[in-house]
């Protein structure tokens, strides 16, 4: 039921700000990402959801590694879909 409720209200969201929009320029790292982690998705919403969440994080990891004043690398892993 949960879900449910996320997706009426991923919906509503939508309906009122248009559809939010992936970075194309991602698609075949995304594509890489998920047959490297064996990824499959319920619905082509669902898929959405995780692919924003995971772009959100590609971000951070990129810009994370670029930093000159960084320790450590971080990298995407398995959960980097996750909402």
């Amino acid at each position: 039921m949960y879900t449910s409720i996320k997706i009426a209200l991923c919906l509503i969201i939508v309906s009122v700000n248009g559809a939010p929009h992936t970075n194309t320029a991602l698609d075949s790292e995304w594509i890489t990402w998920k047959l490297r982690y064996g990824k499959t998705y319920m619905s082509a919403a669902d898929e959405l959801q995780h692919r924003l969440s995971w772009e959100t994080n590609y971000k951070f990891v990129t810009e994370h590694n670029q930093r000159p004043d960084t320790t450590y690398k971080v990298e995407l892993n398995t959960w980097a879909d996750q909402v």
